[in-house]
């Protein structure tokens, strides 16, 4: 009703062929650790892919997407774009190699918020229009222009203050950025925060026909249904440790191994745990599970995917589910992994108390 129109999850389709293993990956991380903050990590990305990092906040996602991008130093493994190995912790070097970064908080980290967008969109490529030590001011108002009409800027003025904005388009700035530097892998970090929802369905679809392009995508969110929406694999990470893979909704799952112990099945080809804590092992499961996580009453209470909304959204009757009602099962396994939180849980009242 406030937009006259529709704009609930409103997905674009995805491509009907996933990204061929055959195709060398463009993003390879290998045993990639910080200290204290999360445990090796292992993953691939290929050109026109994405793959969406799930969890709690808190879970180590933005961490490990910082430390790609260089702004963290590694504590053990290796960053390596089309093959050639990045110098750790350094931005200027993951900027070189194709890399742009697009962080949770845009107007403290990503944005020079008393700019122009002319400012803001060509400050990663400045190299481009300087000439013996002078800039094209013309040059980078015409690219900037270009690069912000491509995603539908609005107001198309790129004089405008881009404080002036509105919460989709400051990020739409934010990715003309690294589409006027030439980027080969980004990286989004909670790409729709602070984002109407008008304006959501906008981001989706550009975010979307930018790995159509053939740009590599790396999508943290904390919403499942916005993962499971846009993602072409996820991984579910909790308490920094990577504790699910899984295809996209729907795609045909073929037995792997655990690249940890080469021994168990990996968790993509069984029924999905429901995750809770076992007495004192953290990571032992409970039986598997296939139906909705259940909510819980009270206003406030956090229900089992973490919502303090009083609803859940991972429920089979949420709106969230509606763009995937021809999927097999309301459910995806995946998403129990999410659920799992270090703190117990307040139990749930039998009615909501009347304000």
């Amino acid at each position: 009703m406030m937009t006259g129109r529709d704009v609930a999850y409103v997905f674009p389709p995805r491509p009907d062929e996933p990204a061929s293993a055959d195709v060398e990956p463009v993003l390879r991380v290998q045993g990639l650790s910080r200290t204290g903050e999360f445990a090796p990590v292992d993953l691939e990305l290929r050109p026109g892919e994405i793959v969406g990092l799930a969890g709690l906040v808190g879970s180590g996602r933005s961490e490990i997407l910082e430390t790609i991008y260089g702004a963290r130093r590694a504590t053990t493994g290796t960053v390596s774009v089309a093959g050639e190995r990045l110098r750790p912790g350094s931005v200027r070097a993951a900027v070189a190699a194709g890399i742009g970064l697009a962080p949770e908080e845009r107007k403290a980290q990503a944005l020079l918020l008393t700019e122009s967008v002319t400012r803001n969109v060509s400050v990663s490529s400045l190299s481009r229009f300087a000439r013996l030590g002078w800039i094209d001011r013309a040059g980078e108002r015409e690219a900037a222009r270009s690069a912000t009409r491509e995603l539908q800027m609005r107001p198309d003025n790129p004089d405008a203050a881009v404080r002036t904005l509105s919460g989709g388009n400051q990020q739409k700035a934010v990715l003309a950025r690294w589409l006027l530097r030439g980027c080969r892998v980004l990286l989004l970090d909670e790409p729709t925060r602070g984002v109407d929802v008008g304006a959501r369905a906008e981001l989706y679809a550009v975010i979307r026909r930018l790995a159509d392009e053939g740009l590599a995508v790396l999508l943290v969110s904390s919403e499942v249904p916005e993962v499971l929406g846009l993602a072409d694999r996820v991984l579910v990470l909790r308490e920094g440790e990577v504790v699910h893979r899984a295809p996209r909704p729907g795609a045909r799952r073929t037995p792997r191994t655990r690249p940890r112990d080469g021994r168990e099945p990996d968790a993509m080809t069984q029924p999905a745990p429901s995750a809770q804590h076992n007495g004192p092992d953290k990571g032992a499961l409970a039986a598997p599970s296939d139906t909705p996580p259940p909510k819980t009453g009270g206003r406030g209470n956090p229900t089992a995917c973490g919502s303090t909304s009083g609803s859940c959204p991972c429920s089979a009757s949420s709106p969230y589910w509606s763009w995937s009602a021809a999927s097999p099962s309301p459910t995806p396994s995946w998403t129990a992994g999410i659920s799992s939180s270090s703190s117990p849980r307040r139990p749930s009242s039998a009615s909501s108390p009347s304000a």
